[in-house]
């Protein structure tokens, strides 16, 4: 590219603001990312001068002349990517590509620098990336992000270890939701535990952003708005297959039991979902739930994704061990996210009615509190200034879940819309019976195998339930062997087949 082009990178790093080093090192960094995508989009790639300015000039010259001549929605989002360090979106790279077509070279370079600059941050404008194509990338953000441990989180924990084992991909994260990079080492930690450094899984380079070409993309979890924005543009018009994990379609069946923010939410993740190429869902439940939503797209002219069952394991039989610190009788334990659609408000008033009976019990709430909770956090301050035994563990680890397990006379589980139900399989592995609702998955995995299914909401149905395994020992034993002698399915079972169904 002559000089007088090369300046028109000028307008890119804001060279009037920017320190010399910091505009060297934004150079730099663009022209790598340019470098590393080239190859894909050219069949000559412009050699390199060792003048950033002049190879950044370059290389961007001949990368729109090529898109010129060949717009393909995956080429300009490649483009896209490298140029600004991000993912872009669907409606960006639309408008890319109409503009270049109407435009000389000189002046599609010129405007695709000043939209590149009004969408980048100068983070990304020194970011540089990683091209991977030999190994699927499995965005696990949220549980690499922390230490919780609720139902999504237990389910990446338990099967990425395993993958990482038997299978070459890359573990990634969203650098403030603009692009996946590697993780780091305390994050791979959170992850996969104790294994962190075992496997094939890659670690990459953590300073660099990670953009997939030609590789399938797992989605393990529910991402965030702006993450499944620029997802649905992977999905859409990148060659990355995009196949996520089915959880529910909670927001959308029962939007009265979620908040208008998760309800919003939701709903940028299933314009995701029109675009993906396969849901594997956690249950026959979730799945139907999923296959409803695609059975209407082909009124906007869309095929949607294929849909399998892929449920989560039921049964992982845990030995009998010591028990420490038994409480002084017998405990009720409900595990889950404290809220309105756990519906322990319910559990509460249906303990009240048998505490009142004169039934000696103590009730404990395992799980982190979110919204909508005033009402139970009333309820529960209320019975305990009744002297009521009602106690709410807000911090969930396996630890604190094998003891409370380990225990418990009984798990009462009265949800009234779920995708699987991990606490039900969890408790029946320990040989807990469960009191659970009598619908959806909950029926769907715990009838028969060690469960009493009741209407959640009729507080007197759950009263009498809990009553019989509070005082009728046979029927208390009768359960417990009904969940020690289901038929096995193990996290490894899992694993393996949802990387068949994923990947394979």
């Amino acid at each position: 590219m002559a000089g007088d082009e090369a300046a028109a990178v000028g307008p890119f790093e804001g060279a009037a603001t920017v320190s010399s080093p910091t505009r060297a090192s934004m150079l730099r960094a663009l022209e790598q990312r340019l470098r590393a995508v080239a190859p894909h989009l050219l069949e000559d790639v412009p050699p390199s001068s060792g003048v950033p300015t002049v190879d950044a000039g370059d290389l961007l010259h001949a990368i729109v002349a090529g898109l010129q001549r060949d717009l393909e929605p995956a080429r300009v989002w490649l483009a896209l990517a490298a140029l600004t360090a991000q993912f872009p979106t669907a409606d960006a790279v639309r408008s890319v590509r109409r503009r270049i077509e109407l435009l000389s070279t000189r002046d599609a370079e010129s405007w695709l620098l000043h939209h590149a600059a009004s969408v980048m941050t100068s983070a990304d404008a020194a970011a540089e990336i990683e091209l991977v194509m030999d190994r699927p990338v499995v965005d696990v953000h949220f549980t690499a992000g922390n230490d919780l441990s609720t139902g999504i989180q237990r389910v990446v924990r338990r099967v990425l270890p395993r993958w990482v084992k038997e299978h070459e991909l890359l573990m990634v994260r969203w650098d403030d939701d603009r692009a996946f990079r590697s993780l780091s080492a305390r994050e791979r930690m959170r992850v996969l535990g104790p294994d962190a450094g075992q496997g094939t899984a890659g670690d990459g380079a953590p300073e660099r952003r990670v953009i997939p070409w030609q590789v399938p993309v797992l989605v393990l979890e529910v991402p965030m708005t702006e993450q499944a924005l620029r997802l649905t543009a992977v999905a859409e018009l990148s060659p990355n297959p995009v196949r996520v994990v089915g959880y529910d379609c909670i927001p959308a069946v029962s939007a009265e039991l979620v908040s208008e923010l998760d309800r919003e939410k939701f709903a940028e993740y299933l314009e995701l979902i029109k675009y993906v190429e396969v849901v594997a869902g956690i249950s026959e439940s979730a799945a139907a739930e999923f296959q409803g939503f695609v059975s209407a797209l082909p009124a906007q002219g869309l095929d949607g994704p294929t849909v399998r069952s892929c449920g989560l394991p039921t049964t992982e039989i845990v030995q009998a061990g010591e028990v420490r610190d038994r409480p002084p009788m017998h405990e009720v334990i409900c595990v889950g996210t404290v809220d309105r659609r756990k519906n322990q408000i319910a559990l509460m008033e249906a303990a009240e009615h048998l505490w009142r009976e004169g039934m000696q019990f103590q009730l404990r709430l395992v799980g982190p509190v979110h919204g909508q909770t005033e009402e139970m956090r009333v309820l529960a301050n209320d019975l305990n200034a009744a002297g009521r035994r009602i106690y709410v563990d807000r911090e969930v680890s396996d630890t604190i879940l094998d003891s409370v397990y380990r225990t418990a006379r009984m798990v009462v589980f009265p949800t009234i819309h779920e995708g699987f139900g991990l606490p039900v399989v969890e408790a029946l592995s320990y040989g807990v019976p469960v009191i659970t609702s009598d619908f959806g998955s909950t029926k769907e995995i715990g009838e028969g195998k060690g469960a009493l299914l009741v209407d959640p909401q009729d507080v007197y149905a759950l009263a009498d339930a809990m009553r019989r395994l509070l005082t009728d020992d046979d029927l208390h034993a009768e359960l417990v062997a009904q969940a020690r002698s289901r038929a096995p399915r193990t996290w490894d079972d899992y694993a393996a087949e949802l990387w068949k169904v994923l990947v394979a």
